[in-house]
C-alpha cells in the first residue's frame, strides 16, 4: 500500500499561490541515507502532489528564485495508517519568504554579448535582444544587423540567402528555413550560429570539396533540453482574420522530436521548398502541419533524421500592371489588371540515415513529394501607342485548369578513409522519377477558346566517383568523375472545339510529343592545401572538363547536339593573427542550354507573348569572381567592431540572352541567342559597432553596383546600363528593460538603354523606420513599429509616400504560461505593395493587392515539463549541494560551541 502527500505553496507576505516551485522528495532509510525519491512542480495554484509514496521516512525541499530555500523535515508514511484507510497525508499551506538579496542579483544583469566572432562563425546571443513570449526566430533575424526577411520568408544575411537552418546542430526540416524560421519560439533560443557548413564528406575527410550551404545553427537553452515544450496560440481579429499555431517539441543530446502547425489568412504563406516564390495577398490561407525526428546512437555511429510536411495555400492575387516599352525610336505602354487565384496542397516526406565510424561514412537519403492543386488566372491587358496615345490592341485571357505532380528520388554516399592518411575514396549516386499532369482552358477574347492536357514524366540517374591523394604533407590531388543522364516524355495535346462545343479538334500548332535524353559528364582535377591543424591558410586550383549531349525525337523533328566545356577555378582562403579574414575565389561557369530554349513546347497562354527556339545555341560561359575581406577590432569574445567588405564580378561570353521583336499589335516575339559583353560588378561594405558594453550600437551597410546587359530589339543591338547605390544605417539602445531602433536607408537606381538615347530613368526609394520595445507597468510588453516609405520616379499614384504603424501589447496571465497579445496592423491604413523591374528594353511597376488594417486578440498556452536529466537534474542537484553545504557549516559551528 502507498500514500500519496500533498502541500500547498504560499507567499508568506501576499499569501498568493507561487506557481513553478521546485519540490524534491528524499528518502530516508534506517541509517539515515538520504536519497532522491522524485519531485514535482507547484501548479498554477501553488499545489504540489506526490503519489504512490511507499512506507518511510521523507523530507520535502522547497526551492523558487527569489525566496529562501525551505526544507520539511519528519515526513512519515507509516503502515498501519495505511491500513487504517489514511492514504492522503497532507501537509497543509507552507509558506516561502523572499530572498531580497537574490532578487537584487536576479534584476541587475549583466549586459550580455550580442555577437561574437568565431573565426569563419558569427554567433549572435539571443539573451542580448529583447525578445517577447510569442516571438518566433525569424522576429529574432529581424532584429540582427546586416540581416533581412523578404515578404516570402526568404532570410538574407550579410547579402546572402540563408539555405538550411539546424537546431543543436542536427537537421530540422531539411531544407525549409522559411518554415523553420516562422514556427521556432524565440524564447527556446540560447543563440544561433552563422557560417558556411562543409559537406559530409568534407566533415568526414578533412578535404574541402567546394560544397558549401549558407547555414544558421540554433542552439537551445540549457534549460529546454530533456523535456516538453510548447506552445498553443488561436486568436481572432477584425476582417474576419484569424491565425493559430501549436509547436510541440522534446529536445536532448542524442534525439529530437517536434510536431508543429499553423493556420492563418494573415499573409504567413506556406512556401514549398524548391517551389518558386509567391506574392501573397489580402486574400489568403495558408496552412501547415509538419513533424520532425532526429535519433542518433549514444556513440553518435548511427543517426537518422526524417521529416513529414503538409503545406496549403489558397489566395487571391491581384495585380495592376503598367510596362513601359522602349524600342528604337519610339515606345509604347502596356497595361494589364489581372486576377489569379490559386489552391495548393503537398506532401512531403524526407528522410536521411547515416552510418559514421572511423573508416567508412555511410548516407542514404530518400524523398517522396506530391503536390496538386487547381489554378484560374484572368487578365485584362491593352498596349498603347507611346507617343499618340491611341490604343493598339486589348483584350481578356482567361486561363484555368488543375495540375498535380509527384517525385521520388534516392540520394547515397559511400566514403572510405584508406590506412594512408588523406587518401580517401568516394561513390555518390542519386535515382529519381518526377511524373507532372496538367489539364486546363485556354480562352483570349474572341481569338480562340481551347482545352489542353500535359503529361511530363522523367527518370533521372547520376554518379560521381571521388578519389584523392596526398602529394606531400601538405599536398593533395583530388580527381572526379561525374556522369548523370535523364530520360522524359512530354506529351501536350491542344483541342479546339467542334461544331458541337465539344473540344474534339486537335490543334497540332500547340500539340507536342517527343522523347527527351540529356547526358552530361564532368572529367575534375584539383590540387589543394588543406587547412591543417594550426594552420591558416587553404589555397586550391582546378579544371574540370564536361562534355554534354541532348537530344529531342518528336513528330517530324528530331534534334541533338553535343557541348564540350572547360572550366577552371581557384580559391583562398586565410586568417591572420590579428583577425583579418581574407576569401578569393574564381570559378568558371558554364551552362548548356537546355531544350526549351533549343525546341520549346508551344504555348499561348499569354496572348502577347510568344517564345520561339533556336537549336544553334551554344553553352553560356561565365567568369565569376568573389572577394571577402573582414576584420574584428577588440576581442572576440567580448564587445568587437567588426567590419566587412565584398565585392562580387561577372563577365559572360555566349552568354544566352533574348532577341526580342513586336509586330503592330504590340505583340512580343522572342527567341534565345549567343552573344557576349554582359558583366556585373557589386559590392557592400557592412559595419558594425558596438557602444557602452552594448547599450548602443550602430551597423552600416553601404552596396553600390553596375550592371552592363545586351538585348535585341526589332533587330537593333540594345545595352542596358545599370547603376544602383544604396545605404542602410541602424541606431539600437538597449537599456533594461527598454531597446529602441531607428533606422534608415535609400536606394537609388539609374538605368540607360542605348537604343533609346538621351532618355534616362532614375528612382529613388527610401525609409525611415523605427520601433521601441518596453515593459510597462503590471508586467505588460508593449512593443510598436513604425516605417515611412517615400518614392521618386515612379508612376502616377505609385509615387505617393506612405506610413506603415503596428503595434503590440501581451501580458502574462498566470505566471508565464498564458499569455494574452492584443495586435495591430497598419492602423493608419496605408500600406501598399509596389515592385519595379528594369528590364533590357522596358521599366515595369506592378501593384499587387496586400493585407492592411487590422486588429487581432490572441491567446498563447506555452509548458515545459522538464525531464530527469540534463538542466532540470542540475537544478534539483543544487538543492542538495545547498543542503549538505548547510549541513557542513552547521557541524563546524557545533564544533566551535
Amino acid at each position: 500500500m502507498k500514500a500519496n502527500i500533498t502541500l500547498s505553496v504560499r507567499d508568506s507576505s501576499t499569501n498568493t499561490p507561487l506557481g513553478l516551485v521546485t519540490a524534491t522528495l528524499t528518502r530516508i532509510d534506517y541509517n539515515k541515507n538520504r536519497e532522491v525519491f522524485t519531485y514535482a512542480i507547484s501548479d498554477t495554484l501553488g499545489a504540489i502532489r506526490f503519489n504512490s509514496v511507499p512506507v518511510s521516512e521523507y523530507e520535502i525541499s522547497l526551492q523558487y528564485m527569489g525566496y529562501f530555500m525551505k526544507i520539511i523535515p519528519n515526513i512519515k508514511v507509516e503502515a498501519n495508517e495505511l491500513v487504517q484507510g489514511n492514504n492522503i497525508k497532507d501537509l497543509g499551506v507552507i509558506k516561502l519568504r523572499e530572498n531580497a538579496a537574490e532578487l537584487n542579483a536576479i534584476t541587475v544583469k549583466d549586459h550580455v554579448v550580442p555577437i561574437k566572432y568565431l573565426g569563419d562563425t558569427i554567433q549572435y546571443n539571443a539573451a542580448a535582444y529583447k525578445l517577447s513570449d510569442t516571438d518566433v526566430l525569424e522576429d529574432f533575424f529581424k532584429k540582427l544587423p546586416g540581416w533581412s526577411v523578404d515578404n516570402n520568408g526568404r532570410i538574407t544575411a550579410n547579402g546572402k540567402v540563408i539555405e538550411q537552418i539546424t537546431v543543436n546542430g542536427r537537421i530540422f526540416f531539411f531544407n525549409d528555413p522559411v518554415f523553420v524560421s516562422r514556427n521556432l519560439p524565440a524564447k527556446i533560443l540560447k543563440n544561433i550560429k552563422l557560417f558556411e557548413k562543409q559537406s559530409e564528406r568534407s566533415k568526414f575527410t578533412g578535404i574541402d570539396d567546394g560544397a558549401r550551404t549558407n547555414t544558421v545553427d540554433v542552439a537551445v537553452r540549457e534549460d529546454m533540453l530533456n523535456g516538453w515544450l510548447g506552445d498553443v496560440s488561436a486568436g481572432g481579429g477584425t476582417d474576419e482574420r484569424y491565425k493559430g499555431k501549436e509547436f510541440i517539441a522534446n529536445f536532448n543530446k542524442y534525439n529530437q522530436i517536434a510536431i508543429i502547425g499553423n493556420i492563418s489568412n494573415l499573409n504567413e504563406p506556406s512556401i514549398f521548398p524548391g517551389a518558386p516564390s509567391q506574392t501573397n495577398s489580402a486574400d489568403s490561407r495558408s496552412y501547415s502541419l509538419g513533424s520532425n525526428l532526429n535519433l542518433s546512437s549514444t556513440k553518435n555511429k548511427y543517426s537518422t533524421d526524417i521529416s513529414y510536411n503538409l503545406k496549403g495555400n489558397d489566395n487571391i492575387i491581384e495585380t495592376e500592371v503598367y510596362r513601359q516599352n522602349f524600342i528604337k525610336d519610339s515606345s509604347f505602354v502596356y497595361e494589364s489588371s489581372a486576377r489569379k487565384e490559386n489552391n495548393t496542397t503537398s506532401h512531403i516526406l524526407n528522410g536521411e540515415i547515416s552510418r559514421n565510424d572511423k573508416k567508412i561514412m555511410l548516407v542514404i537519403k530518400p524523398m517522396v513529394r506530391y503536390t496538386y492543386g487547381n489554378y484560374s488566372n484572368s487578365t485584362n491587358y491593352k498596349t498603347i501607342g507611346g507617343e499618340s496615345g491611341v490604343v493598339i490592341k486589348e483584350g481578356e485571357s482567361n486561363d484555368s485548369g488543375k495540375r498535380d505532380q509527384e517525385s521520388f528520388s534516392t540520394d547515397f554516399q559511400i566514403t572510405k578513409r584508406m590506412n594512408k592518411a588523406r587518401r580517401t575514396l568516394s561513390l555518390t549516386g542519386k535515382l529519381g522519377f518526377d511524373r507532372s499532369a496538367n489539364e486546363g482552358r485556354n480562352r483570349i477574347s474572341d481569338e480562340s477558346d481551347q482545352r489542353y492536357n500535359v503529361d511530363n514524366n522523367s527518370i533521372k540517374l547520376s554518379t560521381q566517383l571521388s578519389y584523392t591523394e596526398p602529394l606531400t604533407k601538405k599536398m593533395i590531388l583530388v580527381g572526379n568523375w561525374g556522369f548523370s543522364t535523364s530520360f522524359s516524355n512530354l506529351n501536350k495535346e491542344t483541342f479546339n472545339p467542334d461544331n458541337s462545343g465539344n473540344f474534339t479538334i486537335l490543334d497540332p500548332t500547340l500539340s507536342d510529343r517527343s522523347d527527351n535524353t540529356e547526358l552530361q559528364q564532368n572529367f575534375d582535377l584539383q590540387l589543394q592545401k588543406p587547412k591543417g591543424k594550426g594552420e591558416r591558410s587553404f589555397y586550391m586550383v582546378g579544371v574540370s572538363l564536361m562534355p554534354s549531349y541532348i537530344k529531342r525525337n518528336s513528330e517530324g523533328n528530331n534534334f541533338d547536339k553535343w557541348f564540350v566545356n572547360v572550366a577552371p577555378k581557384a580559391e583562398f582562403r586565410i586568417t591572420t593573427p590579428n583577425l583579418l579574414q581574407v576569401f578569393i575565389n574564381y570559378k568558371a561557369n558554364v551552362r548548356t542550354p537546355d531544350l526549351s530554349q533549343m525546341m520549346p513546347v508551344p504555348d499561348n497562354t499569354d496572348p502577347l507573348y510568344f517564345r520561339m527556339g533556336n537549336k544553334n545555341l551554344k553553352g553560356e560561359y561565365e567568369h565569376s569572381a568573389f572577394m571577402k575581406i573582414s576584420k574584428i577590432t577588440g576581442s572576440t569574445s567580448s564587445y568587437a567592431n567588426g567590419y566587412f567588405f565584398f565585392i562580387d564580378a561577372s563577365y559572360f561570353a555566349n552568354r544566352i540572352i533574348n532577341k526580342s521583336w513586336f509586330d503592330e499589335n504590340g505583340v512580343q516575339y522572342s527567341m534565345p541567342f549567343n552573344d557576349g559583353g554582359d558583366y556585373s560588378v557589386q559590392s557592400r561594405l557592412m559595419t558594425n559597432l558596438p557602444f557602452f558594453k552594448g547599450v548602443l550600437g550602430f551597423s552600416d551597410i553601404i552596396t553600390a553596383g553596375h550592371y552592363n546587359n545586351i538585348s535585341y530589339i526589332d533587330g537593333a543591338r540594345n545595352v542596358t546600363k545599370r547603376v544602383v547605390f544604396g545605404e542602410k544605417a541602424d541606431l539600437t539602445i538597449n537599456y533594461g528593460d527598454l531597446r529602441i531602433d531607428v533606422g534608415a536607408s535609400f536606394n537609388y537606381e539609374l538605368s540607360e538603354n542605348s537604343i533609346y538615347p538621351g532618355k534616362k530613368n532614375s528612382t529613388w526609394r527610401n525609409n525611415i523606420d523605427g520601433s521601441i520595445s518596453y515593459i510597462l507597468p503590471l508586467e505588460i510588453n508593449f512593443r510598436s513599429d513604425i516605417s515611412y516609405q517615400f518614392f521618386s520616379g515612379y508612376k502616377g499614384q505609385n509615387d505617393k509616400p506612405y506610413l506603415l504603424w503596428n503595434a503590440n501589447l501581451s501580458k502574462s496571465i498566470i505566471r508565464n504560461k498564458l499569455i494574452a497579445t492584443l495586435s495591430a496592423r497598419d492602423i493608419l491604413n496605408q500600406n501598399k505593395n509596389i515592385q519595379r523591374a528594369v528590364s533590357d528594353f522596358y521599366i515595369q511597376e506592378t501593384r499587387y493587392n496586400i493585407v492592411r488594417q487590422y486588429f487581432l486578440f490572441t491567446l498563447t498556452y506555452k509548458f515545459f515539463t522538464g525531464g530527469t536529466t540534463g538542466a532540470f537534474k542540475e537544478r534539483v542537484n543544487s538543492i542538495f549541494r545547498n543542503q549538505e553545504r548547510n549541513a557542513f557549516i552547521n557541524e563546524i559551528n557545533d564544533i566551535k560551541r
